[in-house]
């Protein structure tokens, strides 16, 4: 046999041995899991669907069901309780929940809003300038938003007596409007969702009051990935997978608003593109394109920080116990800040 037979051969072997440990080597198994959103699906939700679109979750061995949610308190005591694996929530509810339930705690384990949106939003007709005018007015949230569940924290921040808000508990659907009609004086809510609604009633922007928690004494964290703790203890890969591929969903979409709302507009197709695209990017300019952020990237959480917002919501909210930073937030199972740098 001559050299160039010799040379063929070879390869032959080599490539029926490559095929063969191709065809043997094991298929990556996918484990389900379940995410429950803090509301019915919007522009910032993207975060989560164009990951699942490109395939992130499914390269980390995850595939991901994703519900809409009913208000961050509903979203939180789902994922206590089992019915779904991750979350996305207002972070700052964990403190009183995980004071009340410590043997069951719920951790954020990615923080994707460096500030909080919540606010009272009113017509600047109706007279409210400063957060005590609220005492006496009619003001009107779902129970279970998580605006007026941390509703208690800017009134310790701004003197008011909660006792005087007559708050009106109302759908989600109707709030905004009843505002609009002059039914009640002003709305407790994620501002930017109020201020599109209302434009799309046709109120300018500089119709609106907006009392920012953030501006007015209660620079809270806002909302972020959060799992239970015993699922975190069980499930510490699928965890480190789900945000590794959260992170380049939000990365991308942050990078891409169009590709990312396109994706949120394959969950619900009644939602408006431009709508949607307005409310994410300002949801990025005003609670994620922050200074820590882009110095540090996404899900940078400063202890201090931490630690003195975790003792001013329980000295506001009546927590006599409150947990430990380590109880609220960990950030050790996220992907390296090579991966988390967004802007």
């Amino acid at each position: 046999m001559n050299t160039f037979h010799r040379v063929l051969q070879r390869f032959a072997l080599a490539s029926g041995l490559a095929c063969l440990l191709a065809l043997s080597a094991p298929v990556r198994a996918q484990q389900d899991v379940k995410l429950v959103l803090d509301w019915s699906y919007q522009g910032n939700h993207a975060f989560f669907t164009l990951a699942d679109d490109r395939g992130y979750y499914a390269a980390d061995g995850l595939r991901v069901k994703i519900d809409r949610g009913f208000g961050s308190g509903d979203t939180i005591a789902k994922v206590a309780g089992g019915t779904y694996d991750f979350g996305f929530a207002d972070t700052s509810l964990l403190v009183q929940f995980n004071a009340k339930n410590p043997d069951n705690k719920v951790l954020c384990v990615m923080m994707l809003f460096d500030g909080t949106l919540n606010a009272v939003v009113t017509k600047t007709s109706s007279g409210i300038r400063h957060p005590k005018d609220l005492e006496g007015r009619k003001v009107a949230a779902p129970p279970a938003d998580n605006s007026r569940l941390l509703f208690p924290i800017f009134a310790h921040a701004n003197g008011i007596d909660e006792a005087k808000i007559n708050w009106q508990s109302v759908q989600p659907n109707v709030r905004d409007t009843l505002m609009f009609k002059g039914e009640v004086d002003a709305v407790a809510s994620v501002y930017t969702s109020t201020i599109l609604s209302l434009e799309s009633l046709g109120m300018k922007r500089s119709e609106l009051t907006v009392l920012r928690y953030s501006e007015l004494g209660a620079d809270l964290y806002g909302s972020g990935v959060i799992v239970s703790e015993k699922f975190l203890n069980a499930h510490p890969d699928w965890v480190r997978g789900f945000l590794r591929a959260t992170a380049r969903g939000t990365k991308e979409s942050i990078a891409d608003p169009k590709a990312g709302i396109a994706s949120v507009l394959k969950r619900d197709n009644l939602l408006t593109e431009s709508v949607e695209t307005s409310r994410l990017e300002m949801i990025r300019d005003l609670s994620m394109a922050r200074p820590a952020v882009k110095a540090n990237g996404l899900s940078y959480v400063d202890p201090a920080r931490l630690e003195s917002t975790i003792k001013f919501i329980a000295q506001s909210m009546g927590v006599a116990s409150p947990p430990a930073a380590r109880d609220v937030y960990r950030g050790e199972f996220l992907p390296p800040a090579s991966e988390r740098m967004i802007f």
